[in-house]
């Protein structure tokens, strides 16, 4: 009796912990049933390399910026990408965003580009945040959470970097370090090569 108390004391530290670093996001019926997971390549076959790892190209997408530009993905081929979805409701997307925006400070001039997907918000509200808080990061806008979806994000802040040739090396669920997001960029370097 005393192990499956601990054992559920055990799992409910767990469940609560997962809840304390990252913000369940709303979705849609519509956006989340059959979204593709970021382990399944959209547009391109997976691939396999000499290591035997798997390698999986991330999904294609289309968003407008804050200034009503379209961004697409594909046109960011050369480029490290580091997509990061956050909301200003999510208090661990707001508290990773200063270290955010120095990590993109710090390595913008070497083809890296931080892209911060604001989840179903309006402009005007990300702009504000981004106006009081000084944050300059690139933010794209998925009012309909359809990229979230595609990405994998039910719960927010969620970081996903992609490669020069579009390759998803890694992603991170719930709110970073400034020393992880240094080891994930560090990874991602090294995928290049």
């Amino acid at each position: 009796m005393k192990k499956r108390n601990n054992l559920m004391l055990l799992l409910l530290i767990f469940i609560l912990s997962m809840l304390l670093v990252s913000c369940a996001t709303p979705t849609t019926a519509d956006t989340t049933a059959s979204a593709p997971s970021i382990s399944e390549p959209t547009s391109k076959e997976s691939e396999t390399e000499e290591a035997g790892r798997e390698v999986v190209y991330a999904p294609e997408f289309e968003l407008e910026d804050l200034d009503g530009n379209i961004v697409k993905l594909v046109d960011l081929k050369g480029k490290n990408v580091l997509l990061n979805f956050w909301a200003t409701w999510c208090p661990f997307c707001i508290d990773e965003m200063p270290d955010l925006q120095l990590l993109y400070e710090k390595y913008k001039d070497d083809n890296f580009i931080v892209l911060a997907v604001n989840v179903q918000e309006s402009a005007e509200k990300a702009r504000s945040y981004l106006e009081e808080t000084g944050i300059e990061l690139p933010v794209l806008l998925d009012k309909d959470s359809r990229i979230a979806a595609l990405y994998g994000a039910n719960s927010i802040p969620l970081t996903i970097v992609i490669n020069k040739d579009g390759v998803a090396v890694t992603g991170y669920k719930g709110r970073m370090t400034i020393e992880q997001m240094e080891t994930i960029y560090e990874m991602l370097v090294e995928s290049n090569h």
